[in-house]
């Protein structure tokens, strides 16, 4: 999805992006990609997706949601 740069798009790729490659990346208990795409401008526009990855965080690495 990077590499397609769909994030150049609209907010919301930009927020599917991001938060795509933070649940990729879980494994690595990192919450850095997780709050990078809860930060992606107008996220709080896109709350199905943003909702989503905040649930993605909270599974995979036991963080409280954001």
């Amino acid at each position: 999805m990077r590499a397609a740069h769909l994030e150049s798009l609209s907010s919301r790729l930009a927020l599917i992006t991001a938060g795509s490659a933070a649940i990729a990346a879980a494994d690595d208990g990192d919450l850095g990609l997780f709050e990078e795409a809860l930060a992606v401008p107008d996220a709080e526009r896109w709350q199905f997706d943003r909702a989503r990855i905040q649930l993605a965080m909270v599974s995979d690495c036991g963080a409280p949601a954001r």
